[in-house]
C-alpha cells in the first residue's frame, strides 16, 4: 500500500479509536501499596465470596518461596489455591493455553497473577480463557474478547511493566519468533498489591532493566500525538519518579523508599500509556523479545534513545518539557538543545545501571522483517510522532548491532 494511504488510514482508525476512548469508562484497579499490601490484598480478594482460586506465577518464584505468603493468606480466607507455575519471559500461546486449562480444571472463579509483566499478563489472557471459547491466538489485537473474564488480581514483583493498571497483554508466538498484544478493556485488573518488601532482593541487572520498561512507558506515552492531560500527568509522574529513584534502587535493593517509589512508578507508567500507546520503542523491542528472548525492558532500554534521536524534531517541546522535569538542561536553551539534553540523560542513565548499547544476538538477515513487524505494530496500535519508512526502521535496528 503507498505509504501516505497508509498513513491517512492509520490516522481516521486513531481518531475512532480516540473518540471511543472518550465515552468509554475503563477501570481502574483497586491499588493497595506500601509494606504489607499483600496481606491487605488477600482481606480483598476474601471479600469476593469466592471458593476456587488459581495463582499463575513462574517456577523460579515458586522455587524461591516467594507466592508462599500470598498463597497462604488467601487460604487463611477460606479460599482453594492452586498455583500454575508454567509461565516463562516472554510467555507463550502453548504456556498459557495450558493456563486456561489449568483453570478449567478447577473451574476457578478468579485468578491472581504475581510475578513481573509476563505472569502478569498470563494471568489476563488465562482469566479470559475461563468464559471465551477462543483460542489464544484468536485473541490477538484490539477488543476481541467477547466475555468478561473472571475476575484478576495482581501482585507484581518487579518495578516496571505496569501491566496492574493496564488492559493489555503480550503473548509470544515461538513458531513464527514473535510477539504479540490482546488488548481489551476488560484485562484490566480488579485489584493490586503494589508491595515493595516483594522487590527488595531483585537482582541489580532487573531492577535497572524493568525500572527503564517504566520509564519509556512514560516517554513513549508523552509524545505520542493522542497524548492527553490524564496520560501525560502520569508520565511526568513516572519519569521523575524513574529518575529520582532508579539509581538507588539499583545501588541499594535494600532501600524500602526507593523500592516503593518504583512500585509507583511501575504503575503510573502503566497508567500513561493505557489510553493513549506507545510507540515504534516498543514495536521494535517486542521483536527483539520474540526473535532472541532478549527480555523486555532490556531490550526497551537499549532501543529507547535511538527512536528518540529519530523522533525528536517531531517531538522536542515534549523532551524538552521532560529535561527541566528531571533536573537537565536550562530554561533558556532551545526545545532542540534540550530535547538533545534529555536524551543525551537517558543515555547517562543506561549506562549507571550498567546497561549494554548493542545486542550480539541480533542478526543482519533478520534487521529487514525486525523493521517490517515493528512498523506493521505501530500502523495497529500507535500515535507516533514520526512516521517511520521500512529504511528508517531498518536504519535504526542496525544501530543495535555492534560495529
Amino acid at each position: 500500500m503507498n505509504f501516505g494511504l497508509r498513513i491517512a488510514g492509520h490516522k481516521a482508525r486513531l481518531a475512532g479509536y480516540t473518540a471511543g476512548l472518550a465515552v468509554l469508562p475503563i477501570k481502574q484497579p483497586k491499588v493497595l501499596m506500601g509494606p504489607g499490601s499483600v496481606d491487605r490484598l488477600c482481606a480483598v480478594i476474601g471479600s469476593y465470596g469466592f471458593s476456587r482460586i488459581l495463582l499463575v506465577t513462574d517456577e523460579d518464584l515458586v522455587g524461591l518461596g516467594l507466592p508462599d505468603g500470598l498463597r497462604k493468606g488467601l487460604e487463611q480466607q477460606g479460599l482453594e489455591v492452586t498455583v500454575h507455575d508454567q509461565i516463562s519471559p516472554n510467555p507463550t500461546e502453548a504456556q498459557i493455553r495450558a493456563g486456561i486449562e489449568a483453570g478449567k480444571r478447577i473451574d476457578c472463579e478468579a485468578v491472581v497473577a504475581f510475578g513481573g509483566g509476563s505472569p502478569m499478563d498470563a494471568a489476563k489472557v488465562i482469566a479470559a480463557g475461563q468464559t471465551n471459547k477462543k483460542d489464544v491466538a484468536d485473541m490477538e489485537g484490539p477488543f476481541r474478547i467477547w466475555r468478561a473474564p473472571v475476575p484478576i488480581f495482581a501482585v507484581p514483583t518487579t518495578a516496571g511493566t505496569g501491566s496492574e493498571a493496564t488492559f493489555a497483554a503480550v503473548v509470544t508466538n515461538p513458531d513464527e519468533r514473535r510477539k504479540y498484544a490482546i488488548a481489551d478493556f476488560k484485562l484490566v485488573p480488579d485489584a493490586a498489591a503494589l508491595d515493595p518488601e516483594l522487590m527488595v532482593g531483585l537482582p541489580p541487572a532487573i531492577t535497572a532493566a524493568t525500572g527503564m520498561d517504566a520509564l519509556t512507558h512514560a516517554i513513549e506515552s508523552f509524545i505520542c500525538t493522542r497524548a492527553n492531560d490524564e496520560s501525560q500527568r502520569s508520565g511526568r509522574i513516572t519519569a521523575k519518579l524513574v529518575f529520582d529513584n532508579l539509581p538507588t534502587a539499583y545501588e541499594k535493593g535494600d532501600d524500602i523508599e526507593a523500592r516503593e517509589s518504583m512500585a509507583l512508578a511501575a504503575y503510573e507508567g502503566g497508567l500513561s500509556f493505557a489510553k493513549v500507546g506507545l510507540g515504534y520503542v516498543h514495536g521494535i523491542a517486542h521483536q527483539l523479545g520474540g526473535m532472541y528472548h532478549i527480555p523486555h525492558g532490556l531490550a526497551n532500554a537499549v532501543v529507547l534513545p535511538r527512536v528518540l534521536d529519530y523522533s525528536k524534531d517531531s517531538c522536542a517541546d515534549r523532551l524538552a518539557e521532560l529535561a527541566l522535569l528531571v533536573g537537565v538542561g536550562d530554561p533558556s536553551h532551545s526545545e532542540a538543545a534540550l530535547a538533545d539534553a534529555f536524551i543525551d540523560a537517558v543515555r547517562d542513565l543506561s549506562r549507571r545501571l550498567g546497561i549494554p548499547e548493542h545486542f550480539e544476538q541480533i542478526q543482519e538477515a533478520d534487521v529487514p522483517l525486525i523493521a517490517e513487524r515493528a512498523i506493521d505494530e505501530a500502523f495497529e496500535l500507535y500515535a507516533v510522532p514520526k512516521y517511520m519508512r521500512q529504511d528508517d526502521a531498518e536504519r535504526v535496528v542496525r544501530q543495535l548491532i555492534p560495529a
